[in-house]
């Protein structure tokens, strides 16, 4: 009678150069995409992701502190036992996808500078997953090197609001892109040609960055197109000595970037409404948002 060989248990620790790094399935989405595009050559930070195979059910124990496995080797290897600072991200399987970007349902920690802090971030992250209502979803941990950026912001492939393609839409701020995602800061936005000419301000300031940053952005739009079959939505830094990271990549949640929704404000929020809205939903919703 033959027998089956024994399944292969997947690995608690992957690497973003690791051939397993771009099963999303293992690392969750957006380590996945990262992996990804680190493949075909697009400028990704180094990586590496605490697996949905990962069993963490005793990593709520006071021992962790003392105990070797995944998550001290992932802590060692990018945080060279404290010497660099990380940043500790989800990674959900259900998160970054072609119709919901799931932005700020799941938590990301910065400043990790030790390994008390690294445990206390690997805790937040995978309680963020336990606490989202999102069916299904099972967390990765994503870890990397933190940037101390010049600028950083979100760049469109399309125009998410007017629906062309032959737009970009880059909004920036200084330092990194998290105060922007998070609604902290309104940044400075504006409507680039594919070459990155400043065609349109759609802010009162006028966007910082020199034309030679404004013409990378819009050659990593373009390089990110190809890599993913369509239009990204990037999240993106710019460090001190010039040198731009792709720090995100997940597709543009608006049917060709174009939303058939209402639109509210000056760029992605035109996303939160990808749909049409119901009357009840139009009465309940816009004029607070609007107002917002």
């Amino acid at each position: 009678m033959e027998t089956k060989p024994p399944a292969l248990r997947r690995p608690d620790l992957v690497d973003l150069t690791d051939d397993g790094a771009t099963d999303g399935s293992l690392v969750g989405a957006k380590a996945a995409n990262l992996a990804r595009a680190r493949r075909t050559g697009l400028p990704v930070l180094p990586g590496a992701v605490l697996t949905t195979a990962w069993d963490h059910r005793g990593w709520s124990h006071p021992s962790r502190f003392d105990r070797s496995g995944p998550a001290r080797a992932a802590w060692r290897t990018l945080g060279d036992e404290g010497a660099r600072r990380l940043v500790v991200r989800s990674s959900s399987t259900n998160e970054d996808g072609g119709t919901s970007s799931m932005a700020g349902v799941f938590t990301s920690v910065l400043d990790v500078t030790d390994w008390a802090s690294f445990v206390d971030a690997v805790d937040q992250v995978l309680e963020s997953g336990r606490h989202a209502d999102v069916p299904d979803a099972r967390m990765a941990v994503l870890v990397q090197p933190q940037l101390e950026p010049r600028w950083g912001g979100v760049l469109f492939g399309a125009d998410p609001v007017g629906g062309r393609n032959d737009r970009l839409l880059v909004s920036a701020v200084e330092g990194g892109p998290d105060a922007l995602v998070s609604g902290v800061q309104d940044g400075w936005t504006a409507v680039l040609s594919p070459r990155g000419r400043v065609l349109e301000h759609r802010s009162a300031e006028q966007i910082p960055l020199p034309r030679a940053a404004l013409r990378s952005l819009a050659r990593l739009a373009a390089r990110a197109g190809v890599a993913f079959g369509g239009p990204q939505d990037i999240e993106w830094a710019i460090d001190h000595d010039g040198t731009l990271w792709l720090l995100q990549s997940r597709p543009i949640t608006t049917p060709t970037g174009k939303p058939v929704g209402p639109v509210l404000g000056t760029g992605p929020l035109a996303e939160t409404f990808p749909e049409p809205l119901g009357r009840l939903e139009a009465d309940l919703w816009l004029a607070p948002l609007g107002e917002g």
